[in-house]
């Protein structure tokens, strides 16, 4: 097990000692203060599933309460002495980030306005990727933290440069996005499945439908997307309210 990686600045960054916080399918997150964390990926984690050097360069730029803030990206240092001698781009084995403090939050069932107002944000952070030739992968409740104010994208492992152009980048992005709200209620409504032994195939069904028609006119438009959510549940405290009106 690697415990010691090096930044190109030769800074050393350590997880030995540090606090064990969680475990994924590419790597493990420790806690390095009660503001930073630092991820590490597993020895056979492909290259695909890491977070790319040159996808940093430009998120970290980024300043979106939306996205999580990664400090710097660390390399093993046998991969370093390869970067070194020109035999390897630097390879990320690690990186040292901002810690979230999650809260619970059922975006399903809860007043619509924690949701609309971090959807806003969620889409100028979606935008802004898409000018930087981002393509956005991986959005899902899983890769999410939500705090007291903001939904939080915690693993941009798998972003990555993209080779369409713009506008087919922008369509793949906004797709994407727009599958990441709908699974967001949709893994609320699974929860309730299992705890409650509910069966909600409608409701679930009706939310990707309603994801559709949205995505429909949003595409190929300068229409917002939180503007046409607005409009559905501007009658409605929740989208739960909206989506069994009439049941």
């Amino acid at each position: 097990m690697v415990f010691m990686y090096i930044n190109k600045s030769l800074k050393i960054l350590s997880v030995k000692g540090k606090n064990f916080m969680s475990s994924g399918s590419c790597g493990k997150v420790y806690s390095k203060t009660d503001e930073q964390i630092i991820k590490t990926y597993f020895k056979e984690t492909a290259d695909l599933c890491k977070l790319n050097d040159d996808v940093f360069s430009i998120i970290k730029d980024i300043k979106s309460p939306n996205l999580i803030e990664i400090y710097d990206v660390y390399t093993s240092f046998i991969h370093y002495y390869k970067y070194l001698r020109g035999k390897t781009e630097f390879k990320v084995d690690a990186y040292a980030a901002k810690y979230y403090q999650g809260t619970e939050k059922n975006v399903l069932r809860d007043s619509k306005e924690y949701l609309l107002e971090n959807m806003y944000g969620l889409e100028q952070l979606v935008h802004e990727l898409s000018n930087s030739a981002i393509l956005v992968g991986d959005l899902s409740r899983e890769n999410t933290i939500f705090t007291e104010s903001n939904m939080v994208i915690v693993d941009p492992d798998l972003f990555s440069h993209s080779v369409l152009s713009f506008k087919e980048n922008q369509e793949e992005n906004i797709i994407a996005y727009l599958d990441y709200i709908a699974f967001l209620f949709i893994d609320e409504l699974i929860k309730e499945e299992n705890n409650y032994n509910r069966d909600y195939s409608k409701l679930k069904k009706q939310i990707f439908l309603e994801s559709i028609r949205i995505r429909k006119k949003i595409i190929g438009s300068d229409k917002s997307i939180v503007d046409e959510f607005s409009k559905v549940l501007r009658f409605h405290k929740s989208p739960m309210e909206f989506f069994t009106k009439g049941e």
